[in-house]
This record gives C-alpha cells, structure tokens and sequence, in this order.
C-alpha cells in the first residue's frame, strides 16, 4: 500500500511539472528558444522569395542548391515529426513552403 501512495504522488508530481493549472501543456525557454530560432531560421528565405517574385528572374539562383536544401528539409521535417518536436516541424515546414516556391520561380523564370 505504501508503495501505490508513492506512484500515485509520484504520477501528480509528475503531471505538475507537465502542465499549469489551466491543464494546458506548458511551453519551456529551451523550447520558446526553438521557435525563436526557427522563426529565423525560415526568415532568412523570405527576401530571396520576394526578390525573385519582384524581378520574375532566377537565373542567379542554383536549382542544385535548392534541391539540396528542399532534400534536407524534408528530411528534417520527417525527423521533426518522428520525434514529434514542434520547433523542428514549423521551421522545416516554413522552410520547405518557402523552398517550393522558389523551386517553382526557378522553374518558371528560367
């Protein structure tokens, strides 16, 4: 009997740590620090995307740079969603959105 009031105060020891009072799963700094630098991470695409939809021209962009990079984020996102990591799967799935479309302006502004 001992021994089940210890798990059982284990287990709401356990269930504190993981969740505020609202029962809402409760974010860490290590992971608002993913996300911060998953935001920029994918920010760092976003000029490129404009600038090329602005000038309609890729000729100065490597199509072999950007498949490798658009390989390995959905590698990175298959990773992400394996070990069900948030950070990992937004910045990759921001990435491989922005990737694909300057594949597409690659392709299409030739």
């Amino acid at each position: 009997m001992a021994n089940r009031g210890r798990h059982i105060l284990i287990f709401i020891v356990e269930f504190k740590i993981h969740f505020n009072h609202t029962n809402t799963p409760t974010m860490q700094p290590i992971e608002i620090l993913g996300y911060i630098a998953g935001t920029m991470s994918s920010l760092v695409f976003l000029p490129q995307v404009i600038k090329t939809w602005k000038t309609k021209s890729a000729h100065d962009i490597s199509l072999v740079m950007f498949l490798f990079a658009t390989t390995s984020v959905v590698l990175w996102l298959a990773y992400g969603i394996i070990i069900k990591n948030g950070s990992i799967i937004y910045t990759n799935s921001t990435v491989l959105f922005l990737s694909c479309i300057m594949l597409y302006f690659k392709l299409k502004y030739k």
